[in-house]
């Protein structure tokens, strides 16, 4: 409603706004005059440019902006009011701790599991496996 004040959607989206109990944002002076610039200032197809309009490679620039600086960057819509900003602390919940494995383990005496699998490295004969 204020970045948009001559748009035909004005209406509704008050009415949308009184529905949620929302206050109705009055409209940016700056924005009013150049939407009302850009309205005025909008250009027409020809006669020429209606019949042969189809041939045009070209993009359509007749309903772009003809002031004001153009948009750069994607727009991001405002935070709602109402939302305020949340602040997430995060607090450890779980202890770590590291320790060396003394003895024989399961990955001693246990067989290589990768061994069963088609195609891994681990069916390579030792002579063709990589050096780590």
């Amino acid at each position: 409603v204020s970045d948009y004040p001559l748009s035909k959607h004005v209406d509704e989206a008050k009415s949308r706004l009184l529905a949620a109990n929302r206050p109705v944002p009055e409209p940016d002076p700056a924005r009013f005059e150049l939407t009302q610039y850009n309205l005025e200032h909008k250009t027409q197809k020809g006669m020429f440019g209606k019949i042969f309009g189809f041939v045009g490679t070209g993009p359509n620039f007749r309903t772009a902006a003809k002031m004001g600086e153009p948009v750069m960057t994607a727009l991001m819509p405002p935070t709602p009011m109402g939302i305020g900003q949340t602040e997430v602390i995060l607090k450890p919940s779980a202890g770590l701790s590291v320790s060396t494995i003394s003895g024989e383990s399961k990955l001693d005496t246990e067989p290589d599991a990768r061994k069963g699998i088609s195609g891994s490295e681990s069916e390579k004969p030792d002579s063709e496996q990589p050096d780590n």
